[in-house]
């Protein structure tokens, strides 16, 4: 039986899409994993420097502004799934140029390309195929708290791959990025056994769609939500950025010295993944979305104000906080995005607001990281800084948003009853 709906579009079965549904957390968790995240920056910062190592960070998002906005416009009329196999073959590459890399700085730096190239053809896919999914099955409503639990889920598998990518790295840096390699692996198997949801066979030109979707910026509300998207990738990279060097220091060791760290980094991420899948669902229900998102800013500037202040495990013990921060934004921004803008044009607005996220990131680590003299703690004065300004502009732009729209509501209810 073909879905209600599809006639004029991709031929689609029920059974189909509910397999998706199946598949969509096993598909999350290994997109989620991050094995290589625990000792990457270890391993950048040993075999290339500091300055080197953020000059790659920089390279891995300039990657992304180029690539967001294709991928986007990809997903939105190519198809969602080959999207996101085109994501996964990404990371395969990316892994395989890690593991082989030690030593050579433009093979690490394909790798850095490469992985980003699997984030920018999932971003806004991820959430688009599943909201098309369930749409397909006439059962969007169910959106918010399916998507809550899929990333919890992820988060989860973050935080155990992240432990056993830790204790991997004890024993060889490059055996976390064979573990990284087989996730990926998988990761385009089960992305092989899922279908596309039914869509429309003609294609939108690319000029068109990407007008299209930045026409939905008019609303004001869309706007918004859009901007914490953009700030949302420097916030939440300021606290992660340098966390590695960080905790080597908090344990006393040097980059050449890691002892521990690897295992320690792991720990702490997997920390960060669990308290982030426990709380994620909840705290977006029971608050409301641009309150929570406000809060998630203000944290974020709290804790790299704190890492800044402290090396201590007192500071420690606030980086687990961050997770509240990256479990429930895209969530949220994604559920709000999602049921304000059209379906052809989701992916390509997310990715645009990820694109010029990105540039923002990667043009602040440039600028930043051309002063090779300055130590963690000299970073981390200033990224405390750019972390408040965020969570400022943040706060000020959404009162000045909503405070609109109830002007506005209120002058329509005033016109409503002169009207009758």
């Amino acid at each position: 039986m073909n879905v209600d709906g599809a006639s004029e579009e991709t031929a689609v079965t029920t059974s189909q899409m509910e397999r998706n549904l199946r598949l969509m957390p096993v598909l999350s968790a290994l997109a989620t994993s991050a094995a290589w995240q625990p000792v990457f920056v270890l391993f950048s910062t040993r075999e290339f420097g500091l300055h080197n190592a953020l000059l790659l960070s920089s390279l891995f998002f300039l990657a992304g502004v180029v690539l967001e906005i294709p991928s986007g416009w990809a997903s939105d009329n190519l198809g969602r799934i080959g999207t996101l196999r085109i994501a996964a073959v990404s990371w395969i590459i990316a892994e395989a140029a890690f593991t082989a890399g030690s030593g050579s700085l433009p093979i690490v730096a394909i790798g850095q390309i490469a992985l980003a190239a699997g984030f920018a053809f999932t971003s806004g896919t991820d959430v688009a195929y599943h909201f098309d999914t369930l749409e397909a099955l006439g059962r969007e409503e169910e959106f918010a708290e399916r998507q809550s639990r899929v990333r919890a889920i992820g988060f989860v598998a973050k935080g155990v791959c992240a432990l056993i990518g830790g204790a991997l790295g004890l024993l060889d840096l490059r055996i976390t990025f064979l573990f990284a390699l087989v996730i990926a692996i998988t990761q385009l198997g089960v992305s092989m056994a899922m279908y596309e949801p039914p869509r429309p066979s003609e294609r939108v030109p690319f000029k068109t769609g990407l007008l299209n979707s930045l026409g939905y910026l008019r609303n004001a509300q869309v706007a918004w939500f859009f901007g914490y998207l953009v700030l949302l990738a420097t916030l939440h990279h300021l606290s992660e950025a340098l966390m590695q060097p960080w905790l080597a220091e908090v344990l006393g060791k040097t980059p050449e010295e890691l002892g521990g760290t690897p295992l320690f980094s792991g720990a702490v991420l997997a920390v960060i993944g669990i308290i982030g899948a426990a709380s994620a669902a909840r705290l977006s229900r029971r608050f409301g979305s641009v309150p929570v998102l406000i809060g998630y800013a203000v944290l974020s500037a709290l804790i790299v104000t704190a890492m800044a202040s402290s090396i201590s495990f007192i500071a420690v013990s606030m980086l687990a906080l961050r997770s509240l921060n990256g479990a429930a934004s895209d969530v949220l921004v994604s559920h709000e995005v999602s049921m304000r803008v059209g379906r052809f044009n989701r992916a390509t607005l997310i990715s645009c607001a990820s694109m010029l996220g990105a540039l923002g990131y990667s043009g602040y680590f440039t600028v930043v990281s051309g002063d090779e003299s300055g130590n963690v703690g000299t970073y981390l004065d200033r990224f405390a800084l750019t972390a408040w300004i965020i969570a400022g502009v943040v706060f000020l732009s959404a009162c000045w948003v909503w405070s609109r729209s109830r002007a506005s509501s209120v002058s329509n209810e005033v016109l409503a009853r002169k009207d009758a």
